[in-house]
């Protein structure tokens, strides 16, 4: 079990966490990826989406009374109890939502509940927002602000960058040979759960055209996959849906481009070269601090055609990735 969660061992979980269009995936699959490590009474309290999974109870807007009942019924109240919120996006911390967020934390500690939150950095960074102590703090992401983080009196023990949101157990499985031999005849794109996924279509259609002789495959939201699909005519570009499966296509591909998000963690974990397309200035500000990791370039949005450069030179000189996992590894510390 991971090492953060190993002091958690004997508590149940319940995860507060968002998911859809806004949102993206990448917040629900991380605390599903929590629940199924620890084999105590765990759920997950899902925000603004109908999805239904194991373990899930959905509802449409933040509500605490919902929260509070819910533990109270499942008769965890008496119990050892980690409340997990995975709650970081601008679109959600709007100033009402933000209230609630404290005043939730203020009913849970009535319990002795123990808070944790998985936060994020810059706008998305809800830790700095609330007013109330929790127990533990994790930032999933390599910063250089961890001293203003690890001063702040309102929690006990912080962790950045651990491993465990980067790798989850179905990576840990794939070979990972570090002499791979990258002929560059494959290209994952994934613009991520929340990011404008007509966008990484379009750049995989341009990307195709040019070079033929590489399969290129686009993975997009489920919604636009049916229409994606009957305007594709081109035979080395593959529309993909989110599933499963992308970790399997993530280990066979030679190159990723993807946008900001722990994809390019994972990617890195399995030698890859990582081409990073960033949506904003304060997403490109990050990526200096990856860049040390994975030796690759990163281009804003609009420059697409620096990019396709950038890609053939990619495919005609490979790097060498050797180290990769080695500099994956000593940005934990």
């Amino acid at each position: 079990m991971n090492t953060i969660f190993k002091r958690f061992k004997d508590y149940n979980l319940v995860c507060l966490t968002v998911l859809g269009k806004k949102y993206g995936s990448g917040h629900y699959y991380r605390c599903k990826e929590l629940i199924k490590s620890n084999y105590n009474i765990n759920f997950i309290f899902l925000i603004g989406n109908s999805f239904k999974d194991k373990n899930v109870i959905n509802f449409e807007r933040f509500d605490i009374d919902i929260i509070l009942s819910q533990i109270k019924s499942a008769g965890l109240i008496n119990n050892k109890i980690a409340f997990i919120i995975d709650l970081s996006n601008s679109h959600f911390f709007t100033k009402n939502n933000i209230n609630k967020i404290d005043k939730l934390i203020y009913n849970l500690l009535k319990f002795n509940i123990k808070i944790v939150i998985i936060d994020s950095l810059n706008d998305e960074n809800l830790f700095l927002k609330i007013k109330s102590s929790i127990d533990s703090l994790i930032i999933p992401y390599i910063t250089n602000n961890k001293k203003k983080y690890m001063n702040y009196k309102k929690c006990k023990n912080f962790y950045i960058s651990h491993k465990h949101f980067l790798i989850n157990k179905y990576l840990k499985k794939i070979n990972r040979n570090k002499n791979i031999n990258f002929k560059n005849d494959t290209c994952l794109i994934s613009m991520g759960g929340s990011a404008d996924n007509i966008y990484g279509y379009n750049l995989g259609k341009q990307l195709a055209k040019e070079n033929e002789n590489i399969i290129f495959y686009v993975f997009i939201k489920s919604d636009l996959l049916k229409n994606v699909k009957l305007n594709n005519s081109l035979k080395n570009l593959k529309i993909m849906q989110f599933s499963n499966l992308f970790y399997y296509y993530l280990s066979k591909c030679n190159i990723l481009i993807s946008n900001s998000g722990l994809t390019k963690y994972e990617a890195s974990y399995l030698y890859k070269p990582v081409i990073r397309i960033y949506m904003n200035k304060t997403q490109q500000n990050l990526d200096k601090y990856f860049y040390k990791i994975n030796n690759t370039k990163s281009f804003m949005y609009k420059d697409k055609q620096k990019m396709f450069k950038y890609f053939k030179y990619l495919i005609t000189q490979p790097l060498k990735m050797k180290k990769i996992k080695q500099n994956l590894i000593e940005s934990f510390r």
